[in-house]
């Protein structure tokens, strides 16, 4: 019986909200201590991270007094401020109180830009919402540092603060120049979010060199066709028009349900073309109302329960389209080895379907168009190249060999998580021991059976794997090898 678990639908709380706004005085007086703390410890830079910021001699008058930072569009130009504004941070650096000063950094923003709170209550102002150079590099420490607080689960704390000096500090501002390509291609939090975490294990990996390659990960149109088959502004485009395919001869439920399984079918390079056909639908509601008969799930009911995916779980949150996210995911021990629930989503033939549902009772029509030939090339879930976290569902992944390919029982998965998107297949160093991802279990299907034979599914260990909000992210290089066959993809989380 095929009985669906929850999926995570990414629910995210505000962890963004504004902090609270220290009173002028204690604000001042907190900017002192940072500004002017009998402890200078050294900081935790890379030893090719020479920060910007090379303190100076302070004078009788610097030690005796604390300079204002005005960062509002009136001192804009004033160089004063923006001097000021590098030792605050230097200092705050040094001691590595970070939240002290991230809530220093916010205070003198809202002071500059009272509305600032009110109008980005998220704390995620875009840059150009101040002016000046001392208020935008403010303004992107400031988010940095939230983002930080956000995401720090299991980091360990001498990485943290050896990323954060170079982020705060390092050569060229990498906090200005990160927040300002996010800003510049509309990235929403939520990816920025994910993106922060893969700069930081790329950092922390490879050091500030590779690390100062914003572009690649943050311009959605940036693409290395040959290991890439879409940008993510690709992806957003045509996911946006899937979700937005209307109705033809169903029900907008039907519909829904369809232009999921397009948008899965599109992000694991197969044809994005599916469509409804009246009496599939009618024969999915008959395999439904047999196991409604029966009282459980069973392909051998008759009633066209073998030409069904079939899916049991309460109406009250079940929709038509829900159940998609079950058959991919397509949890549960009886169907763990095989995954032929998804198998039948991305079979290339699927070219009509139709859904049926009574009580808690779930069908999908999927056996139209079956004898089409496997592709020339392998497909995977997740598919090649770029694909969005939010249709990674479970923790099973499966490779479909190309037309002409015998896999045998011996094959083998290998997996390595890399520190930055490969503009090349990567070698050397980034496939070492120490970049591997253990696979806790590979089930190989060599028999020539539709929807899943000349198929693998295989199970990374997600316990070593880079994770955002729980959810697993980063860049992952795969290889399948089977005696002379071989085939290697890139796989970005994001």
């Amino acid at each position: 019986m095929h009985s669906a678990t929850n999926i995570d639908t990414l629910r995210r709380p505000n962890t963004a909200s504004a902090p609270s706004r220290a009173t002028g005085s204690f604000r001042r007086l907190l900017s002192l201590c940072l500004l002017f703390g009998m402890a200078f410890a050294s900081p935790l830079c890379a030893e090719d991270d020479e920060p910007d910021d090379q303190p100076t001699e302070a004078s009788s008058d610097d030690a005796q007094s604390s300079p204002e930072i005005d960062l509002s569009p009136a001192g804009a130009k004033n160089a004063a401020n923006e001097k000021a504004l590098l030792k605050l941070i230097r200092d705050a650096c040094e001691k590595e109180d970070f939240s002290a000063l991230r809530e220093t950094l916010t205070d003198l923003l809202n002071e500059a830009y009272p509305q600032l709170e009110e109008k980005y209550p998220d704390g995620n102002a875009p840059l150009s919402a101040v002016k000046g150079n001392a208020a935008q590099h403010a303004l992107a420490c400031a988010r940095i540092l939230s983002l930080d607080e956000a995401l720090d689960d299991g980091v360990d704390a001498k990485a943290r603060i050896k990323f954060l000096n170079w982020m705060l500090r390092g050569k060229g501002r990498p906090a200005l120049s990160f927040l300002k390509l996010a800003d510049k291609a509309k990235m929403p939090n939520a990816d920025l979010e994910v993106r922060f975490c893969m700069l930081r294990y790329c950092y922390e990996a490879n050091g500030s060199k590779a690390a100062s390659s914003f572009k690649a990960l943050l311009d959605p149109s940036a693409c290395v066709k040959k290991l890439y088959p879409r940008s993510r502004k690709d992806i957003q485009a045509k996911v946006k028009q899937l979700l937005g395919t209307k109705p033809k001869g169903c029900d907008e439920e039907q519909q829904e349900a369809i232009n999921r399984v397009n948008i899965v079918r599109y992000l694991c390079s197969q044809a994005p073309t599916v469509g409804y056909d009246r009496s599939f639908a009618a024969n999915a509601l008959t395999a439904a109302k047999a196991c409604k008969r029966a009282g459980h799930l069973s392909h051998d009911l008759g009633d066209y329960t073998a030409d069904c995916n079939l899916n049991y779980e309460s109406t009250k949150t079940m929709s038509m389209a829900r159940t998609v996210i079950c058959y991919v995911e397509d949890p549960g021990d009886n169907n763990r080895e095989v995954r032929g629930h998804r198998a039948w989503v991305l079979h290339p033939g699927l070219a009509k379907t139709g859904f049926g549902k009574i009580e808690d009772f779930q069908a999908m029509w999927v056996k139209s168009g079956h004898t089409e030939p496997r592709p020339e090339v392998g497909y995977s879930y997740p598919g090649r190249g770029y694909f969005p976290k939010e249709y990674m569902w479970g923790d099973g992944w499966s490779y479909y060999a190309p037309e002409g390919t015998r896999l045998q029982q011996s094959a083998k998965v290998e997996m390595w998580q890399l520190p930055a998107s490969p503009r090349s297949a990567p070698k050397g160093k980034a496939l070492s021991d120490e970049n591997k991802i253990p696979v806790k279990a590979i089930f190989v299907h060599s028999e020539d059976s539709i929807p899943t034979g000349q198929s693998i599914v295989f199970e990374p260990d997600y316990d070593k794997c880079l994770k955002c909000r729980g959810r697993v992210v980063g860049v992952y290089w795969v290889r399948i090898s089977s005696g002379d066959f071989e085939d290697e993809y890139v796989v970005e989380l994001y």
